[in-house]
């Protein structure tokens, strides 16, 4: 049976974990769920103000972006998606100013401008004398040279003009400046011939930018778009800042600091950022004048995500995953893929993908084919799901150093003596490396024998912590090494000696129940 069969018996019409990126996503809209300050970030699309969102990897900064250009879409608010800046490779990154991406996001209004125009089929009289003028020179600074290709780029950025719009461009053959005098002269404009006035030659300083980037803002609404929204998404993802936060950070650095830029009259700048950026954010960022949101999910919040996008895709038949397997983790297993989804959306759908793949693996196999998710493809998909994602936290080397471990918990002389056979202070130097990764907490002292009392750490992400012991089932690595806590939801982990499990965060001794395992 191939896996689309298997779905469709399991009641979906479609596979609702085949992406991990919101922007490969085309029905998002039926199944986002929205954090609480999501109509704040929207805001009065009359009156727009700048905001910025922090959150991880795959915590759903995307998916939001994707959900703003959807609500503009409905708000009739121009919006630009400025995610990419290959523009900008080959740069000194300390040295970027603002121009440099006003030029591009200035590029990008002005081509929609240019092909909500044409599909507005509007009266030559909407412009005025000055109007056009500045509509020429405009075109002649920013769009004149612009390739065929370019162009197309530039479609990427602007997924809010029409569908009318987007097929004009999409069908031109032409050269893009033969586009722009057609568009122009439809509407009473002469060829793309004036002269830029003096002033206003491209240059990438800030004041003559931003006097450009004013005019495309006043010539967008005065063809009706309420406003002008600049969604700001991807920094962390070009190939010159590469894993490098602070790399990342200087891309945007020029934009995020210039207030009188983010304060705008009819412009809002919406920054969706890797929370990594943020201590570098903090050292410019006034939160006074520009608010900014943390992005974070409770285990509650990615339960009812993965509801929505279950029954979103299976007509609501299937609303829980624990309903797709017959063992005994019926009420357990949607719980458990959002427990090792530790916050975050992306990992809840790898989660499940890696579940669904290695069914797949057993089906294969007519004996042990089933029409259910089995738990042996449950155990094999958590665990694989796991070794990966903790390569991934913790890189290569150091989850080798981990799984000599073979304990959630330790000391620094247990580490240094028993299992690496090293120094303390090489072992310390470990450790730290650990606790800057996220991948280790220290959690108290511990006195051995009759010595002095020593620091205990434990690993702190669940899926380090799976990874760590392979040889471990499920239940058993359940049952003796996490505490999911029904209080405060804290997920803490341990050796966990019979009779000692409580809460090292509230305190509290869980009660055995689903959610507990």
């Amino acid at each position: 049976m191939l896996q689309p069969e298997f779905l469709n018996s399991l009641g979906f019409e479609e596979n609702p974990f085949q992406f991990t990126n919101a922007d490969d996503e085309e029905y998002l809209q039926r199944y986002f769920l929205p954090p609480p300050y999501f109509d704040a970030v929207w805001g009065d699309s009359r009156s727009p103000v700048s905001h910025v969102i922090f959150a991880p990897r795959g915590g759903g900064k995307t998916a939001q972006r994707k959900m703003i250009e959807h609500q503009a879409t409905k708000d009739n608010v121009f919006a630009i998606t400025y995610d990419r800046f290959d523009h900008l490779s080959g740069k000194d990154l300390e040295q970027l100013s603002v121009g440099s991406h006003l030029r591009s996001i200035i590029q990008l209004s002005l081509m929609g401008f240019l092909l909500e125009v044409r599909d507005r089929v509007l009266s030559p009289s909407v412009f005025r004398g000055i109007e056009r003028q500045q509509i020429e020179w405009l075109c002649k600074l920013y769009i004149g040279d612009l390739t065929a290709t370019e162009a197309m780029e530039a479609l990427r950025s602007l997924r809010t003009i029409s569908s009318k719009a987007r097929r004009l461009l999409a069908d031109w053959g032409a050269p893009i400046s033969s586009l722009v005098s057609m568009i122009l002269k439809s509407h009473g404009l002469a060829g793309v011939n004036v002269s830029v006035p003096v002033g206003h030659e491209l240059t990438d300083t800030n004041s003559t930018s931003k006097m450009h980037l004013e005019i495309v803002r006043d010539l967008l609404i005065g063809i009706g778009f309420r406003s002008v929204y600049v969604l700001v998404d991807k920094v962390d993802e070009t190939d010159f800042a590469g894993n490098d936060a602070y790399k990342s950070f200087l891309v945007i650095r020029p934009l995020v600091r210039d207030l009188d830029l983010l304060q705008t009259k009819g412009i809002g700048f919406k920054f969706f950022l890797w929370d990594k950026l943020k201590p570098y954010y903090d050292k410019y960022g006034r939160p006074d004048r520009v608010d900014q949101f943390a992005l974070s999910w409770t285990h509650e919040e990615l339960n009812e995500m993965l509801s929505k996008r279950m029954g979103a895709f299976s007509q609501g038949r299937v609303k829980n995953i624990g309903k797709l397997t017959d063992t005994y983790l019926v009420r357990a297993l949607q719980s458990l893929v959002v427990m090792f989804a530790a916050g975050s959306p992306r990992d809840m759908i790898r989660v499940c993908q890696k579940i669904v793949s290695e069914q797949m693996k057993l089906n294969a196999n007519p004996v042990l084919s089933s029409k259910f998710i089995e738990l042996e493809a449950i155990e094999a998909g958590i665990l694989d799901f796991a070794r990966q994602r903790a390569g991934e936290l913790a890189g290569e080397e150091t989850l080798r150093d981990m799984l000599k471990i073979g304990e959630v918990d330790f000391t620094t002389n247990h580490l240094a003596s028993s299992v690496l056979k090293v120094g303390v202070n090489s072992a310390r130097n470990k450790i730290e490396k650990w606790l800057q990764k996220g991948i280790v907490e220290r959690i108290g002292e511990k006195r051995v024998g009759n010595g002095r009392p020593v620091y205990h750490y434990a690993v702190s992400d669940i899926r380090v912590a799976r990874a760590m012991l392979p040889r471990m089932t499920l239940s058993e690595f359940l049952s003796s090494k996490v505490l999911n806590c029904d209080s405060c939801s804290r997920v803490s982990i341990r050796h966990w000696p019979a009779g000692e499990r409580r809460c090292p965060a509230c305190g509290d001794r869980p009660a055995i129940s689903e959610h507990s395992f």
